[in-house]
């Protein structure tokens, strides 16, 4: 059976949408837990709906504590014996589950997206190909980290995560999805890729954590765990350095460079203090101003600011930018 965790917060809209797309599953074999993270809406109404007609679904009600909670709630309670997430403003194909269930003798399985957009148009992004490969090789062929970044679209083990206490870290308020992936590939012997795309992503939902805004210092906690995460991924990788480096570095460029920005903006910050904290980033971190990779063209104009100007003059540049 494989069990599917839903964290439901401020959905009432499109949780529905969600919902009947796993009941519409061609493999029947599941059950759908909702984790109610204390939705002021009538999101949580609507989940007791649909499982007063279907015995495959179940709420959970929680006070509102954050999506890795209701993730490690809904961990918690999973009698399947594999997991697979998916976020109440998402869907899936009547697919989804078949693919997976297709071949189960791997430790994690990965497929693809498509990410739909507010004006209606997709991009979609799958694997080349489908193989089954230990990890090493597995992140040496895959490079691309978007395959690696989220716990939806893959099948995880739930004798796995159960056994190694693999938990989504509650104390952050990012990355705490890859970390949880990140935490889990330790003990993953093998992937399976698969060349589809059945999860479907909007990004049309402002309560979204993608759409959220945080502090400087909340990211710099998420960048200081990660790293250490990174690190751990590190032996996993012996022997595959330059596959671990492009595994590991570009979104670690992202966090860096979104910290900055972030710091740059705030108000109540002053310029020296500003100066002193990224110095001491730039000093601890200075690798991942080497990356030679692809960024966003802000990140590529603030690099540049920051390793061709005085920082203090970098700063008031970036700020008048970043208006």
């Amino acid at each position: 059976m494989i069990s599917i965790v839903v964290p439901v917060y401020k959905v009432e809209d499109v949780v529905a949408k969600c919902i009947e797309s796993v009941i519409a599953q061609t493999y029947t074999d599941w059950e759908l837990i909702l984790i109610d993270d204390g939705s002021p809406d009538n999101s949580g109404r609507i989940c007791d709906d649909y499982s007063a007609k279907d015995s495959r679904i179940r709420v959970i009600h929680q006070s509102n504590s954050g999506v890795s909670t209701a993730r490690n709630n809904g961990i918690e309670c999973a009698q399947g014996d594999y997991i697979t997430f998916v976020d109440s403003d998402d869907y899936v194909s009547t697919s989804f589950l078949s693919d997976f269930a297709k071949d189960l003798n791997a430790d994690l399985h990965v497929m693809g997206m498509k990410n739909i957009y507010k004006d209606g148009h997709t991009e979609e992004l799958k694997p080349n190909c489908n193989s089954v490969l230990n990890v090493k090789a597995t992140l040496s062929i895959f490079s691309n980290i978007q395959f690696f970044m989220s716990p939806w679209a893959k099948l995880f083990k739930t004798e796995i995560i159960k056994s190694h206490k693999i938990t989504f870290p509650v104390d952050i308020c990012y990355t705490e999805d890859e970390i949880f992936v990140k935490k889990y590939l330790l003990y993953t012997a093998n992937i399976r890729m698969i060349s589809a795309s059945h999860y479907y992503y909007t990004h049309f939902n402002e309560n979204s954590l993608a759409s959220r805004k945080y502090a400087y210092d909340d990211l710099l906690r998420c960048l200081t765990i990660d790293a250490v995460e990174y690190e751990k991924l590190g032996s996993v990788m012996d022997g595959h350095p330059d596959a671990y480096v492009r595994f590991c570095t570009r979104r670690k460029s992202f966090l860096f460079h979104r910290i900055v920005s972030t710091l740059i903006a705030e108000r109540t910050v002053s310029v020296s203090e500003k100066k002193k904290i990224i110095s001491g980033l730039i000093i601890k971190y200075n690798y991942l101003l080497q990356y030679k990779g692809d960024l966003p063209t802000t990140y590529l104009v603030e690099r540049f600011c920051l390793m061709n100007f005085p920082l203090v003059l970098a700063i008031y540049i970036l700020k008048f930018l970043l208006k």
